[in-house]
Parts: structure tokens; sequence; C-alpha cells
């Protein structure tokens, strides 16, 4: 299931099979669930540790758009994309996403 695009208010939390550690900037997450790594850029890293259960996708766009130089439109689509594929992988679960 996608993140409904236009639901801004959906609440990213990391995954409960999921451990990461930060080196040099990158965050390096293996699910064991599937036994998979991934990596991620440092604003990847930024916005995982965001993952806590407590910022909506919208609080988070906001901070990429006044921290980066990035258009609102841009982040917003690459934030989704991201959590898109962070969903698929099983590394993410939302709250505040209507069914």
């Amino acid at each position: 299931m996608k993140v409904n695009l236009l639901d801004l208010d959906a609440i990213p939390r990391q995954g409960g099979a999921v451990i990461y550690r930060v080196v040099e900037d990158t965050a390096i997450l293996l699910n064991l669930d599937n036994d998979y790594y991934y990596s991620l850029d440092p604003l990847g890293s930024e916005i995982w540790s965001m993952c806590n259960g407590t910022r909506t996708l919208g609080s988070m766009l906001d901070r990429v758009c006044a921290e980066y130089d990035v258009t609102r439109e841009r982040a917003r689509g690459d934030l989704l994309e991201l959590f898109d594929d962070l969903r698929r992988e099983g590394l993410v679960t939302f709250a505040g996403v209507a069914a």
C-alpha cells in the first residue's frame, strides 16, 4: 500500500524488526525479517532519525524545506517516494493513514 500522497498527517515509525547504525552520516539498516541491508545517505539518515512515531510527514517536509535549498514540491515528491520505498521494504509503519 502506498502512502496517500495527500496525507502529510501520516506518522512514520521505524519498523520493529529493523536495527540500524549510523556510520559517517550514512544509516545502515538491517531488516531482521528478510536479512536485507539498506543504506541511507546523510539526508535519508536525518529523515530516518525523525521516524520515531511523533512526527508527521508534513513536519518532516517542513524541516527539510527549512534546512535545504529545495522547492517544497520537489522535497514533497522525494520524501513520499522515500517513504513508499521504506514501507514496501518493511522498514517503517504508519499511524494516521486512512485505509
